[in-house]
């Protein structure tokens, strides 16, 4: 039997099969209405879809309106593993998010990015390590509930909005080196992360590293906290409960002097005979 050749027909079946996309050229602004479109013109369905790549795209919408699932750019994407968009630089809210799965997103490719919108990666539970060398500015919630994250480099994010990275369990080691502004939460709850680098001079918002029970190299050292922010609970988890009611100099045992106004449930209050006094000066080194 004289076999068949390829003819371009069969190219969007070939590209089913291996379950990547190309978006074409001319498309700078990739959102919901794009997609679809690209999908229909390759017999596709966002299920089936692996990669995609995008060399013009320069923008990922943002979802709107009241419910952000139905809008979410890539949401239905559920076997999305990789994603290469070199030129993007804003990549809106949501637009990675799953709201039926966990996605199983794990390389990403945007070199180009200076901005990342709210939940934007948020629950992509299998994202391993992210790597934005142009982000400046990291939006609320973005990676909260990433939880096979284990590290964090932004070497030039000066905004981390609040609970950012919130519930990250397996994040290890954070990069900041440029940052100036952790928001609320930012790094709650992660259990793992033992190794901050950021700039002394960075503001901290509150329980922006609640329940970080590992860290040995605690960020609170040498930081100016502005009063309207407060830390909960130690960043070893020494003091149960400390507030910052005024521009303070925080450090926890025993890694140096620290001023906390404590309460009775701290665990590990300074040696003394009398009652608790509302503030404590501890030097320890």
């Amino acid at each position: 039997m004289e076999e068949q050749p390829v003819t371009m027909e069969m190219v969007p079946v070939a590209v089913e099969a291996m379950g990547h996309v190309d978006v074409p050229p001319g498309i700078m602004s990739l959102g919901k209405d794009e997609l679809a479109k690209i999908l229909s013109d390759n017999g596709m369905d966002a299920a089936s879809v692996t990669s995609i790549a995008g060399p013009e795209v320069t923008e990922i919408k943002s979802a709107t309106g009241k419910d952000p699932s139905e809008t979410a750019t890539f949401n239905g994407f559920s076997s999305l593993v990789s994603v290469s968009f070199p030129a993007v630089t804003s990549i809106g809210d949501w637009a990675f998010m799953q709201y039926s799965v966990s996605s199983p997103l794990i390389d990403v490719d945007c070199p180009a990015a200076t901005s990342i919108g709210e939940g934007a990666f948020a629950h992509s539970g299998s994202l391993t390590s992210i790597h934005f060398p142009a982000a400046t500015r990291i939006a609320d919630e973005a990676f909260r509930g990433c939880t096979s994250l284990e590290s964090v480099d932004f070497p030039a994010v000066v905004s981390i909005g609040d609970n950012a990275f919130m519930g990250c369990n397996k994040l290890t080691s954070v990069r900041l080196p440029a940052v100036a502004n952790i928001g609320v939460g930012a790094f709650q709850d992660c259990g793992a992360l033992d190794y901050v680098n950021i700039p002394a001079e960075a503001t901290i918002g509150y329980r922006a590293f609640y329940r970080c029970n590992s860290l040995q190299n605690p960020p609170l050292a040498s930081l100016k906290l502005r009063m309207e922010y407060a830390v909960s609970d130690c960043c070893c988890g020494a003091c149960q409960r400390v507030a910052f009611l005024i521009w303070a100099i925080v450090c926890c045992p025993p890694f140096g002097p620290y001023v906390c106004i404590l309460t009775e449930g701290c665990q590990h209050p300074p040696m003394h005979d009398g009652p608790s006094p509302l503030l404590w000066l501890v030097g320890l080194g």
